[in-house]
């Protein structure tokens, strides 16, 4: 039976992913209010909805060990933003998913975090493939994909993923090896948009 819960924290080069705890507040909130940092993830949010999310992170890490975490960078524990990785049930794939404050752009940290992440889904979780499902129109976050190691797969048949301009970028595992390769199956990735900056 595959491992459900990640060992926290994972460590990285220049990173730390660690769960969220109440102090982080008004770090999620000066992120969750930037209208450039959220303009592919849903639009702002104020303290009470940030609040909420907070909680909701808190409480899903304490009982399945999945969902979002915070990305730290080491030695000095600064907030850079979050990540994290979704699976249903016993499913073997999970979705991995990252998103950074401002200041952190450019300096490769969400491919650093996907990266860890993925190694952990695989060597954790013990899961055959991680996917993620990105914004068409984020040219930025489909790069820190590739970057990563994912490639992009099929357009996705996900009912809640339709008519929202989105396509599935897969990594998959080796069979019998722990070394990984990109899925098979792609598309012409030169159809996409390169505009948007979100994820770096």
């Amino acid at each position: 039976m595959s491992t459900q819960f990640i060992r926290y924290p994972i460590i990285s080069e220049r990173l730390i992913l660690s769960p969220f705890r109440e102090t982080d507040f008004e770090a999620l909130c000066a992120m969750e209010s930037d209208r450039d940092v959220k303009e592919f993830t849903g639009g702002v949010l104020d303290r009470d909805q940030t609040m909420k999310l907070l909680s909701g992170f808190i409480e899903a890490n304490s009982t399945t060990g999945l969902g979002a975490i915070a990305i730290r960078r080491k030695g000095i524990g600064e907030y850079l933003g979050l990540c994290g990785l979704v699976r249903e049930s016993d499913a073997d794939e999970a979705e991995v998913f990252y998103g950074l404050t401002r200041s952190a752009w450019g300096h490769g940290y969400a491919t650093e975090a996907c990266r860890a992440l993925i190694d952990a889904a695989f060597t954790q979780l013990q899961v055959s493939s991680v996917f993620a499902i990105p914004d068409l129109a984020n040219g930025a976050s489909i790069r820190v994909l590739e970057r990563a190691g994912m490639q992009l797969s099929v357009a996705s048949t996900r009912s809640e993923d339709a008519g929202h301009g989105s396509r599935e970028y897969r990594i998959v595992k080796a069979a019998g090896a722990s070394s990984l390769h990109r899925c098979h199956e792609i598309s012409d990735p030169g159809s996409l948009p390169t505009k948007g900056s979100q994820h770096k």
